[in-house]
């Protein structure tokens, strides 16, 4: 097992990075439908592991930015000093918020996601 946590300064931007360098580690992937471990060909040139885990970790610069956000649009879900008293998909909505996606932009990117499954559904039938 790898686990990794990271943070920049510019978190967002790196996210993707991070997750696409540690995934090549990765001998493979549990999937909880099936109940099996399917293993894939690791694509760099050392044992990998089966199971690497990317955690991040927001600067205290970024939590700064966040918190005056947080505080604006939702009411804390937890006890705690800061960011930690928010939920995670809380603190993923403020961070768009600080991009400058809008609320309409957000329903509208969840819509076009949920009509891509339903079609995707609708094509496995």
């Amino acid at each position: 097992m790898i686990a990794k946590k990271w943070g920049l300064k510019n978190d967002q931007k790196a996210k993707k990075e991070v997750s696409s360098i540690a995934n090549l580690f990765q001998q493979g992937y549990f999937d909880g439908m099936t109940d099996t471990y399917t293993r894939v060909p690791i694509k760099v040139s050392c044992a990998g592991a089966k199971y690497v885990f990317v955690d991040r970790e927001l600067s205290s610069e970024y939590q700064g930015k966040l918190l005056p956000i947080l505080q604006e649009h939702h009411a804390p879900h937890y006890r705690g000093d800061g960011i930690e008293r928010y939920a995670r998909w809380q603190i993923g909505e403020a961070e768009l918020l600080l991009h400058g996606i809008a609320y309409e932009e957000m329903e509208q990117r969840i819509s076009e996601r949920i009509n891509a499954v339903l079609a995707l559904e609708t094509i496995a039938q």
